[in-house]
């Protein structure tokens, strides 16, 4: 009842309201929704202006940063790219209402109180990238000329020095020649007979031997020659291959299938062997010449030949020769890297290799020349 009551007053007070205070009720009422809405709208319009536009200038937003720049290594490449984002730049700047239109829309977006992020900000980080791409491309190319300078100062140095290394080795290798010839000479001079020609030129062999006998009384020779048999001296002086030339402890001599002795064991190397006399030859020097890399690259020896008899004393004089054996040298190999660094290393690879050469002919003749005083002296 209470209730009845209470709506029937609030329905008479509505009623008796006039025309005009109906009116400004209504308007009242929604004023500030049709504002913001009607903002709302003009932003719209407008964002979808500005998109328009920056469509329209055709560079492909957003634009990222390259950092890869620092790999490249053309230099037409990299100035595409500057030439490329220089005209977005230009674009972008020199266009005034690109900034007008996304100023307003900020302005828009403070009368409603919108909290939306700065409509210019993907312009300016366009901009802002453009200008950091073309820095980074720059100083890439600033990179490669000075590379490319440095690449041909580098190359400049390097062919001076292996034209120095060049006339360096044509020096050794003439002064090798010269060395090789007088060395060879010497060697030549101090040839050695074979021992059938020793034994031709001496009172040794059988024939002279028996021709020397002649002159004796027969009685006489068979006297002295009772104590041997006949069999066994004839098996001695005309048998020249019972003998075997062998080593032990190091020492080699001569021995008969029967075991016996021919030519004492000693420090020396029998080259020949017939009727009690042998051909030896025997170490008097060794010295190593090398780099170093390789300090053993080459080993010279000096020894002396000559003829021993059973006894293993001297018959001639010894004669001095040379002889020198080249060990394996250590290999040059190279450190390929990528890029500016593969063309250095080859050179250094290349310089290597010939002062290589260098160390080694300065090795020979340093060989050559010791070989040389040996033998002189």
């Amino acid at each position: 009842m209470y209730l009845k009551l209470k709506f029937s007053i609030l329905f008479l007070l509505l009623s008796n309201l006039t025309q005009a205070q109906k009116a400004t009720w209504d308007k009242t009422l929604p004023t500030k929704e049709l504002k913001v809405q009607e903002i709302k709208n003009q932003i719209i319009d407008k964002e979808e202006k500005l998109y328009q536009l920056i469509e329209s200038l055709h560079y492909n937003s957003p634009i990222y940063d390259w950092e890869s720049y620092i790999t490249f290594d053309s230099k037409e490449k990299l100035q595409l790219h500057i030439d490329r984002y220089q005209k977005i730049i230009k674009k972008i700047s020199h266009n005034p209402n690109l900034f007008s239109i996304c100023n307003e829309i900020n302005n828009l977006n403070h009368k409603i109180n919108a909290k939306k992020e700065d409509a210019c900000k993907r312009l300016n980080k366009d901009l802002s990238m453009a200008k950091k791409n073309v820095r980074n491309a720059k100083t890439r190319l600033k990179e490669l000329s000075g590379i490319e300078e440095k690449e041909n100062n580098d190359v400049n140095s390097h062919l001076k020095e292996m034209d120095l290394l060049d006339e360096e080795i044509r020096n050794e290798s003439e002064k090798s020649k010269t060395i090789s010839n007088k060395l060879d000479a010497l060697n030549g001079n101090n040839k050695i007979s074979s021992i059938d020609d020793f034994l031709a030129t001496t009172n040794n062999t059988p024939t002279d031997f028996l021709s020397e006998q002649e002159n004796n009384n027969i009685d006489d020779f068979l006297s002295d020659s009772r104590e041997d048999s006949s069999d066994d001296f004839l098996s001695e002086a005309n048998n020249s291959t019972d003998f075997k030339i062998t080593t032990k402890n190091n020492l080699q001599g001569v021995v008969n299938t029967k075991g016996d002795i021919l030519i004492p064991f000693k420090n020396w190397e029998i080259l020949e062997y017939k009727q009690g006399i042998a051909k030896v030859s025997i170490v008097v020097k060794e010295k190593n010449f090398g780099t170093k890399e390789s300090p053993y690259l080459y080993l010279s020896t000096i020894y002396k030949i000559g003829f021993v008899d059973a006894s293993g004393n001297l018959i001639n004089e010894f004669t001095l020769k040379s002889k020198r054996i080249k060990r394996r040298s250590y290999k040059v190999t190279g450190l390929y890297l990528l890029h500016d660094d593969y063309k250095r290393d080859k050179r250094k690879e290349e310089y290597e290799k010939n002062q290589k050469r260098l160390k080694e002919k300065q090795a020979l003749n340093r060989a050559k020349e010791w070989e040389l005083n040996q033998i002189y002296q």
